[in-house]
């Protein structure tokens, strides 16, 4: 297979939104490149702020309902679709951190693994305790959690793999993977079961702490009852694995060698996420890449057969949804030719075009469909009022219109426009390329006036809390102008609303 230069990560997680930026920025310091993360039943915020993070980093975000098992789908998922597309591809949890030992990266120390013959090597946990934290605390992980067990410590038996890109591998269990030639630790010697319990861990190139308990909070308020991605749903650990898990006896400090560069990642990271001045930039549509909207994807209806996303970027929905329903007739629409190319060979057909001057025949041609999709894109056309009347005209009488649109009653810009600081940025709620602006009052009015209503739709949060007087604010000029300052307040609250529109 030719090298590709991708050192990637396959992870199932639920529920680490207060932990994942500093696992990504980790994991981007010490050398991985691509990232397939797949969010579990998740509901306090870590999607979202994955799929923001996936604006400006290699991540591509799936969402994962099923109760059975759902670590082993995951897995299934991402090798069949992107084994072939990366070097090396580690499977690895959230709370659990990999890293080389002595290499300075992840892509050095795997250097030496190439001419060998294998698929795949197994790495050593080094199992990590509460480190006495009776609440989870403040602070990164690497920083507040520096003791751990022993080396003799059985559960540190347990490897997890990392997969030769385009190999002949079956995900059949969590720890250790079928494999054509074999499954071996850093030393070559022949990794057989996922727990080898004669054989003495070793980590002396790689390693993965593994923070399994983190707080006594941790463990019995959350980790208990979340059951094993691996297992059947229902499962509940007992009280006793804490104290199995719980061990504090050394603290080697190897991992802190990359604690810096993890914390300048997160400063990037941070940095990119706030109020950015007024470069100079072409204007153009903003590349979301290989994100997948799923909330927006979850609203497609399971009768629906013929597609048309509009502002469909590289294909990442199409390719997401046809996976899972292979008989779809799917047409992908975006005003940048380029990406309309690459999204191609995910669906039936492409239009490199603006919707918007697109001839009355080219339109035509469109129908029959059932189900047009508008993620985050009504706000960058000219009319999208008009855009939407004419899809009703010619949509049929049981077809749908999906639409994602931000929310310009946002605290954080109505913040902005009251202290002057009304700036466009490069994504997000003040996106230099918005041409159009909307609350949820006229995004209702913008459908209801074009014979649409509204079948179902909800609004999505970002996980980031607003000044307490601020709000207190908002609701007072609310009430000064004669609206519902409740109302008000609950608006201001929203960064997108989610609509599941039908034929009126």
């Amino acid at each position: 297979m030719q090298k590709t230069g991708k050192i990637a990560i396959a992870s199932i997680q639920r529920n680490r939104g207060k932990y994942i930026v500093e696992w990504i920025a980790f994991h981007l310091a010490v050398g991985f490149n691509q990232f397939y993360i797949y969010c579990h039943k998740t509901n306090d915020g870590m999607k979202e702020i994955l799929l923001e993070l996936a604006k400006r980093y290699p991540i591509e975000v799936f969402a994962l309902e099923m109760d059975d098992f759902p670590q082993i789908a995951a897995y299934h998922h991402a090798w069949e679709n992107f084994g072939d597309k990366v070097d090396w591809m580690a499977f690895i949890d959230g709370d659990e951190f990999l890293f080389p030992t002595q290499a300075a990266s992840m892509q050095e120390a795997l250097a030496a693994y190439e001419p060998r013959e294998l698929s795949a090597l197994g790495v050593f946990w080094k199992c990590y305790g509460s480190n006495g934290h009776a609440t989870d605390p403040d602070g990164l992980i690497l920083e507040t959690h520096p003791r751990h067990s022993t080396d003799g410590f059985l559960p540190n038996r347990h490897i997890k793999s990392i997969v030769r890109g385009g190999e002949k591998v079956t995900p059949s269990r969590s720890h250790l993977f079928d494999t054509g030639r074999g499954t071996f630790d850093e030393k070559m010697r022949p990794i057989t079961h996922g727990w080898m319990r004669d054989l003495p861990p070793s980590y002396d190139v790689f390693r993965i702490n593994h923070y399994v308990v983190q707080s006594r909070q941790f463990y019995f308020e959350v980790k208990q009852g979340m059951g094993g991605a691996d297992l059947q749903a229902g499962y509940v650990r007992s009280d006793a694995y804490f104290d199995e898990y719980d061990r504090n006896e050394e603290a080697d400090g190897v991992s802190l060698r990359f604690l810096e560069k993890t914390k300048q990642k997160i400063a990037e990271i941070t940095a990119a996420a706030q109020p950015l001045s007024t470069p100079s930039l072409p204007m153009k549509q903003t590349p979301a890449h290989n994100t997948v909207n799923t909330d927006l994807m979850g609203l497609i209806p399971a009768e629906a057969r013929r597609i048309v996303e509009v502002g469909c970027m590289h294909g990442a929905m199409a390719r997401a949804y046809r996976e899972a329903h292979p008989g779809i007739h799917y047409v992908g629409i975006d005003i940048d030719p380029g990406y309309a190319q690459v999204a191609a060979q995910f669906c039936d057909r492409t239009l490199g075009a603006d919707i918007e001057t697109l001839p009355a025949e080219e339109f035509r041609s469109l129908f029959p469909s059932d189900c047009w999709i508008f993620g985050d894109c009504l706000e960058h056309l000219r009319d999208p009022w008009r855009i939407v009347r004419m899809v009703r005209e010619s949509i049929a009488p049981d077809g749908c219109l999906l639409a994602c649109i931000p929310n310009a009653q946002h605290w954080s810009v109505l913040m902005r426009l009251a202290t002057g600081q009304f700036r466009y940025e490069d994504s997000g709620l003040l996106d230099r390329t918005h041409i159009r602006w909307f609350t949820r009052t006229t995004m209702i009015e913008m459908f209801t006036q074009a014979g649409w209503r509204i079948e179902n739709g909800f609004s999505r949060q970002i996980p980031t809390q607003p000044p307490q007087a601020l709000m207190a604010g908002i609701r007072t000029i609310a009430e000064a102008a004669g609206a519902d300052g409740q109302q008000a307040l609950a608006d201001a609250q929203v960064f997108q609303y989610l609509f599941r529109l039908r034929p009126a």
